[in-house]
């Protein structure tokens, strides 16, 4: 028989072997262990969204930076100096304004006169145009065929009033002596407060029809033709526009012209600006 020592002898290497199994066996287990897919794709899903945003933050510098070369490029067009008038280049903005005629309109509400507005009209710089509306001003004419009678069909509050439809008062009619309509004659006059203007439908469509701003319409030179200005009947001009209208801009009450005058200038000859 084994004596006790022989027996702790076996028993110590078999807890001996057994331990050793279970180490093996843990580290293979650690070893073939699989990394979940989400885990591995949630990584690479970041980077993918940091590669993208940081694709879209170059993308969107270079178009900002694309916009602002166009910005500077637009920045450093020139803005024309003259304008073609003839055969001649004439400085914008130091156009004859000399006034050839007036045309005087009695404006009444109603039944009621609210005064007069004299118009000194720039005959040298825009001949054709001024003779229009001097003809149609004429207060002999048969009613319907010229300003006297005629309706201010629009006023837009802080921005202007606007008359010269003496064919159907509502903004829809009209005509000028050359035809339903003429070319514009020339954009030489910037619009500035209380300046005469053409009012029209599109390029080179001047009828009878005309405008007074009363502020400073910028967004409107080289598309309306400006060929005078009001010469007095500032504050009449001021409370036409605050009159009230309805939505289309019509008077609640009638804003005619009941009367008109015209008058020819003497003066003298046309100074070169060239």
């Amino acid at each position: 028989m084994m004596n006790r020592g022989t027996w702790i002898l076996i028993l110590a290497g078999i807890f001996i072997f057994q331990t050793i199994s279970i180490c093996t066996a843990a580290e293979k287990s650690d070893d073939e262990k699989v990394v979940p897919k989400d885990e591995e794709d949630n990584e690479i899903d970041v980077q993918i969204e940091e590669e993208k945003d940081e694709k879209k933050e170059e993308d969107g510098a270079k178009k900002k930076d694309g916009e602002e070369k166009k910005g500077d490029k637009e920045d450093d067009e020139e803005l024309p100096k003259t304008i073609r008038i003839g055969d001649k280049d004439i400085p914008i903005e130091r156009a004859d304004r000399t006034v050839t005629a007036e045309v005087t309109m009695e404006i009444s509400f109603g039944s009621e006169s609210m005064g007069n507005v004299t118009f000194g009209l720039f005959g040298r710089q825009c001949p054709k145009t001024v003779r229009n509306f001097v003809t149609l001003a004429n207060p002999v004419r048969p009613k319907g065929e010229g300003y006297k009678g005629s309706k201010i069909h629009r006023i837009v509050k802080g921005f202007a009033v606007q008359g010269g439809d003496f064919m159907n008062n509502d903004g829809s009619g009209g005509w000028s002596i050359y035809g339903k309509y003429f070319r514009d004659e020339n954009f030489a006059i910037n619009h500035f407060p209380f300046c005469l203007s053409m009012a029209n439908s599109g390029p080179n469509t001047n009828g009878s029809q005309f405008f007074v701003p009363v502020i400073r319409t910028s967004w409107l030179d080289g598309k309306h033709v400006v060929f005078g200005q009001v010469t007095s009947g500032h504050k009449l001009i001021k409370s036409m526009n605050d009159i009230r209208v309805n939505r289309f801009g019509r008077p609640y009450r009638q804003v005619w012209v009941s009367d008109t005058w015209t008058k020819f200038m003497k003066v003298g000859p046309a100074k070169s600006e060239l």
